[in-house]
This record gives structure tokens, C-alpha cells and sequence, in this order.
């Protein structure tokens, strides 16, 4: 995420005994949009360097493009083939976030929550929030607040102890702030659950 940042992801690197993952390096964009502009070649080269230098270069080596939509731009994402963290990098700085998967609590599968917070940005004269969500055993295909869909890009997917857990981003607007409603799939069957998007903690969050 970029600077402006909300969540727990910690740039520090974290000791981990993560199980084994088999990670898949790209995920098709459910809503098959056409793919946007790719990370600077640049800025790659000095995310790369700063992986090989911190013990962080990526499983089988392949890093990801995550796409946001609203203008907040593209991150590489990947997962860590020594301590099994998932790891973003942003092209200012350029900066890298990473958390362990062994952060996400056991009881949430399947489930959807946020994942390593939020970051504010402003584009095309609106002020918005790009938000990473994390997935385990189920699919996420867009968000619901007051009447409006905001959809989910699936970004990343790798599984942990024979469960998927995929990463998805998703853009709201900083005036739509609170829980909104999640349609997911599940086991085949559309489902829906809540996730709590009240990123500034305003004091009366919008109904969604």
C-alpha cells in the first residue's frame, strides 16, 4: 500500500513457521476486464533488489501485478518463498508491506476480511480508499453499499493446508464509509457476509 496507510501490515520483516504453500502466481480477473498499465519497469528492479537484500525474493520467483481501479495505480504483490508472508510493493518509495498468513484468524473460513488496510488517494477530483482483502475458502465478487456494486479484483491466490486464499482489491469512495455487504461464492452457492470498510472510524458511518 501506498503512504496514507490504515491496517496491520508491517514492512519489518516477521519470523514465521507458516505451513507449507503451493502458490499460484497470477489470478484471472473474474470480471475479465482488460488489463491496465503494468508496474514500472524501474521501480521493479529496485522492489526486486530490496526482496533479494531482505530474504523476501518471491516463490518460483514470479511476482504479481495488483490492479486497483479508480486511478490508485498498480503494486506488485507476491508471496515469500522462505517465511511464506505475502508481501506488497508500492511505487512510492518504493515501499513494501508485508504480513503473515499466519495473521489471519483460523476462525474466519471461510471467510473475507481486510487484509493489510487501506490507502486514501485522491484521483479524477474525488478522494477514495484502495483496499486489499484477503479470501479463504470462498470467492469474492463484489461489494454492496447503498444501492451501489463496487467489484473485486482478484489479485493473488495461494493455499495453505488445502485451503485457497485469495487476495482481492477493491476501490470505495471516502464518502461510503461503513459495513458493507459481500457477495461471495461458496462451495458452488452465492452467499453473502460483512465487512467493516469504516476505515477513518467516522462517528456515523453510512448504511449500507
Amino acid at each position: 500500500m501506498a503512504p496514507d496507510v490504515t491496517g496491520g501490515g508491517s514492512a519489518a520483516a516477521v519470523p514465521s513457521s507458516a505451513p507449507p504453500v503451493v502458490p499460484t502466481p497470477t489470478v484471472k480477473d473474474p470480471a475479465g476486464a482488460t488489463p491496465g498499465p503494468a508496474f514500472p519497469d524501474d521501480i521493479k528492479r529496485q522492489v526486486v533488489r530490496m526482496a533479494e537484500e531482505g530474504g523476501r525474493m518471491p516463490a518460483g520467483g514470479a511476482f504479481s501485478v495488483a490492479e486497483y481501479d479508480g486511478g490508485y495505480g498498480t503494486e506488485l504483490i507476491w508471496q515469500t518463498e522462505k517465511t511464506g508472508e505475502i508481501c506488497t510493493a508500492s511505487v512510492a518509495g518504493p515501499s513494501t508491506t508485508c504480513a503473515t498468513l499466519a495473521s489471519i484468524p483460523a476462525q474466519h473460513v471461510p471467510g473475507a476480511e481486510i487484509f493489510m488496510g487501506g490507502g486514501r488517494f485522491s484521483a479524477h477530483g474525488r478522494t477514495s480508499w484502495a483496499v486489499t482483502l484477503i479470501a479463504s475458502g470462498e470467492s469474492v465478487d463484489h461489494l454492496v453499499c447503498q444501492g451501489r456494486d463496487f467489484p473485486a479484483r482478484a489479485a493473488y491466490s495461494t493455499r495453505v493446508e488445502g485451503i485457497p486464499r485469495t487476495i482481492y482489491t477493491v476501490v470505495i469512495p471516502q464518502e461510503l464509509q461503513g459495513s458493507y455487504r459481500v457477495v461471495v461464492q461458496r462451495d458452488g452457492q452465492h452467499a453473502e457476509e460483512r465487512i467493516d470498510l469504516n476505515l477513518e472510524k467516522v462517528a456515523s458511518p453510512v448504511q449500507c
